[in-house]
């Protein structure tokens, strides 16, 4: 294991042929943890959403804890956010559908501050509608910027909060003639007047709308999802699909530690490779265009589908590996890479309730909490298209989305 040393010297090293900027420092680690594997035995507390529940959810896409430990639901299809309290009472409502202050549309991703109040991340057109705790309405950020050739059109895909760094993804689409467009991917904070500030990470890619192909690996932007802002605002992402890298950038975007580990790339099977076709064809489904799919071979390092990268309560970083969540031991959700705050990869940690970590989304509530999303994975493909799935179940209670919230048992 190497830490923060120079990254030509770690190359000499390790004896690789790879690519990083001279003065970024390398945290190059092994496949096996430093303390070795863990695993977490989860309790359930109480759920919300099932058919004895009075309230109903449509697509629940993120969830997040705040102030006193509420936990907030973003309901992503009826464009809401349900809080609830630690122990599982419905307290309010927050948001409605609509265009007035407080409102929001095509909702994706959603923050909370430490004041409780909230910001929901609208699609198109970029920007960010805010309420306060008591869903007050609280203001909107809208995204603006250079124009590139011709006017550009500004979408967003997910927000990142930490250290008072608010981190947006998304897409600058510029027209192209004669028929296509240009898209400027970027990952980046902004001045409250919508113009960008500091540029995390980006990608350009092309649509031809002519012969369209859209390939998983050139138009899925990994840092879209896979990235995550610390207690100092210091932005981590994972910049290629393809490799178990991070990056850590200081909030003004300074280099600060790339971060890698020793991973075995997982080859996919037809039934893996069938479901991200589903959820590609969800986003493309209604386009108007012909179309057609390229899926990997091999799954992609970090999980972007699942939001790879969390930073908990305690610094660490978790990282949710593609193999996380496939072919675990029985009774076993999904398992994280734990490294530290220096980046030195630590121990592994195991969950272990019901549930298939390949469709069922995790997230931690706190030190000690997680919450089950079931159907994550379908909310996630059905948010962006025409109602393909994720999974080729149409059995309709199976689509019946709900949350369950456990803790550890120590």
């Amino acid at each position: 294991m190497l830490r923060s040393i120079p990254c030509a010297a770690a190359l000499l090293l390790l004896g690789a042929a790879a690519v990083c900027a001279a003065a970024t420092p390398l945290v190059a680690n092994g496949p096996a943890p430093r303390d070795g594997r863990e695993t977490w035995q989860l309790e359930e507390t109480w759920r919300a959403g099932d058919e004895d529940d009075d309230v109903f959810f449509g697509l629940i896409s993120h969830v997040v804890a705040g102030p006193e430990g509420n936990i907030h639901l973003l309901d992503a299809q009826l464009n809401t956010v349900h809080v609830y309290s630690p122990d599982g009472e419905h307290l309010r409502t927050l948001f409605r559908e609509g265009d007035g202050p407080g409102e929001i549309r095509r909702s994706r991703d959603m923050v909370v501050f430490p004041d409780g109040r909230v910001g929901v991340l609208r699609e198109l057109p970029g920007s960010m509608t805010f309420v306060d705790a008591g869903g007050v309405p609280a203001g909107t950020l809208k995204i603006r910027g250079e124009e590139i050739g011709d006017a550009g059109l500004y979408s967003l895909n997910g927000c990142f909060l930490g250290g008072g760094n608010l981190v947006l993804s998304g897409t600058e689409h510029v027209r192209e003639q004669p028929a296509g467009n240009r898209r400027y991917n970027f990952l980046a904070n902004f001045h409250e007047d919508g113009s960008e500030k500091v540029r995390y990470a980006d990608l350009v890619n092309s649509y031809d709308f002519e012969t369209f192909i859209f390939d998983e690996a050139v138009h899925i932007c990994s840092f879209w999802w896979n990235s995550a802002v610390d207690d100092a605002g210091r932005v981590y992402t994972v910049a290629d699909m393809s490799s178990y890298e991070i990056r850590v950038s200081a909030p003004d975007g300074s280099p600060l530690r790339t971060i890698t580990r020793a991973y075995e790339p997982l080859a996919r099977t037809k039934d893996q490779k069938d479901a991200i076709w589903r959820m590609i064809d969800s986003g493309l489904t209604g386009s108007g265009i012909p179309y057609t799919i390229a899926v990997m071979d091999n799954a992609p390092a970090i999980n972007y589908l699942m939001r790879g990268l969390r930073i908990h309560d305690d610094g660490d970083l978790w990282v949710l590996p593609w193999r996380g969540v496939v072919d675990q031991p029985e009774g076993v959700l999904a398992t994280f890479d734990v490294f530290d705050p220096q980046g030195v990869f630590v121990r592994q940690v195991s969950l272990a309730c019901p549930g298939d970590g390949e469709i069922d989304g995790v997230f931690a509530v706190g030190p000690d909490r997680f919450v089950v999303v079931r159907g994550y994975a379908e909310a996630v493909a059905a948010q962006y298209g025409g109602g393909s799935r994720a999974s080729d179940d149409d059995d309709d209670d199976e689509a019946l989305m709900e949350i369950v919230c456990y803790r550890v048992v120590r």
